[in-house]
């Protein structure tokens, strides 16, 4: 899954890690070359130094070379742990002149044709890792003391000096400005991915604020509108579009409301006449001693206009308060009753299709429960099962006591489930396929269903528990610990 906080990291990170990496190389770089230059500047100079000590004399005829550093025991040119070295020879190649510190060792020569100064590493005669310079000077007399037959144009008047010495201060230095640009490297790339990290963070606040609030709000309550004024100019946009979006399905829930509550009404004026005019045979009846089964009929009537008006009134309370704040009346009620009444009133259809049914129930599963709502859930289970179970199929209902609770589990045969629909199977008007179902079908049970079990606490689950077959399962809370035996009932186009 992409991450925008991960993705902007990393970017920011990567970025700057590449940005700081040239910068600190071409920062060392540059200062290497500077410590380099300033070592090679001062070797230059002590030669220009040195060399410049010459003098020449005429001594019985012959031109006699006179080096005036070499008079001197200079200390650094001594034998010792860390000795400098130098030595000087002519256009022949004969030594004339070297210090103390090379014994029997001779220092490299570069080309006699060599102009100016010439500096390179070298490996000094004890091993040492050295840097040495040569450069090509004449032998010049004192100024005020001329020399017959002195010819400065002469080559032989010319000399070559070597000067070396130790790189080890150099390379202690490098390797300390490496050191240290290593460890400063470390520590800004720790503070800058705390930095880069803490800001992308900072930056993300707004969209995970909006990310909270959006996933707090609840279709019972879409009066919350997402604040502007102190967000990012980037995610004003968004939360206009989602107040907007809340608008327009706060607008279309009102309606349905509205529509939901005016047919609730209009039901209430029939329902209560049909009680009426049940009630009132039912009493003239009795007075007059008519028919036990007319009476029937009309005690059968007059208890579904009750429970009618009973789910006409519930759906009204759903409307008008919401899911979570309409009022329920709990009592004591036997889920055996009511799966037991609930299937009974499909027997047309069970024996029209030649249905295999069976109930698995205890003796009893009393749970505490509004009777009518749940007579409700259960009779919209059944419908859908009886319905959508093709002919000759089957049907089972187990009832199982669960602790204090107790569960219903309703499977029937179905021939086009797949595990994709249950995802909406409880949405309003689903109807796997349209084309195909009972024109006096609307996919509106499993919804009612899913409404109810909210209204009711009970938890409706759905599932596909094997090939060919689908599965509804309900679980109830109840008080009830009452042991139970379990029966099977028979078809119930025998009962």
């Amino acid at each position: 899954m992409k991450s925008i906080r991960r993705h902007l990291s990393v970017t920011l990170l990567a970025a700057l890690f590449i940005l700081f990496s040239f910068a600190a190389t071409g920062l060392y770089l540059f200062t290497k070359k500077t410590l380099i230059q300033q070592f090679d500047d001062s070797l230059e100079k002590k030669i220009t130094g040195l060399s410049g000590m010459t003098d020449i004399e005429k001594v019985e005829g012959q031109m006699r070379f006179e080096f005036e550093f070499a008079e001197f025991p200079i200390p650094e040119f001594q034998p010792s742990d860390t000795p400098e070295y130098y030595e000087v020879w002519n256009q022949d190649g004969r030594v004339l002149v070297k210090s103390a510190s090379l014994g029997a060792d001779e220092l490299p020569r570069p080309d006699w044709n060599l102009n100016g100064p010439h500096i390179e590493d070298l490996t000094l005669p004890d091993g040492r890792r050295g840097r040495g310079a040569v450069i090509r000077n004449l032998v010049r007399p004192e100024p005020g003391n001329e020399v017959r037959g002195y010819d400065a144009g002469n080559p032989k008047y010319q000399f070559q000096m070597a000067l070396a010495q130790s790189r080890e201060s150099l390379d202690q230095s490098l390797m300390a400005l490496l050191l240290g640009f290593s460890i400063t490297g470390v520590i800004l790339s720790s503070g800058l991915i705390l930095v880069v990290v803490s800001g992308v963070g900072i930056g993300l606040n707004p969209l995970e604020r909006i990310a909270r609030e959006t996933a707090d709000l609840d279709v019972s309550d879409l009066t919350h509108r997402f604040e502007t004024e102190s967000l990012p100019a980037e995610l004003i946009p968004v939360c206009q579009r989602l107040n907007g979006l809340l608008d327009r399905v706060k607008s279309a829930l009102d309606r349905e409301k509205r529509f939901s509550r005016d047919v609730s009404h209009e039901l209430r004026t029939p329902i209560a006449e049909l009680k009426t005019i049940s009630e009132v045979t039912l009493r003239r009846l009795e007075k007059e001693h008519g028919d036990e089964k007319i009476q029937e009929c009309l005690m059968d009537v007059l208890d579904i206009a009750q429970q009618m008006e009973t789910l006409v009134t519930a759906l009204l309370t759903i409307v008008r308060e919401g899911e979570t704040s309409a009022q329920v009346s709990n009592q004591e009620t036997d889920l055996v009753d009511l799966v037991d009444k609930a299937h009974r009133s499909f027997s047309e259809i069970v024996t029209e299709k030649h249905l295999n049914v069976s109930l698995i129930t205890p003796e009893n599963a009393v749970v505490s429960t509004d009777s009518n709502i749940a007579l409700a859930i259960l009779r919209n289970l059944f419908s859908n099962a009886f319905y959508y179970t093709p002919p000759e199929g089957s049907v089972e209902c187990v009832v199982e006591k669960n602790g204090r609770g107790a569960e219903i589990r309703l499977t029937n045969t179905t021939a086009d489930l797949e595990p994709s629909d249950l995802d909406q199977i409880f949405e309003p008007f689903w109807r796997k396929d349209a084309a195909r179902s009972e024109e006096d079908r609307h996919g509106l049970g499993l919804s009612l269903v899913q409404r109810f079990s909210e209204l009711l606490n009970v938890k409706v689950e759905a599932s596909l528990p094997e090939e060919g077959k689908f599965q509804m399962k309900v679980r109830f809370a109840g008080d009830s610990e009452s042991e139970s035996k379990t029966r099977n009932s028979k078809p119930m186009t025998d009962s």
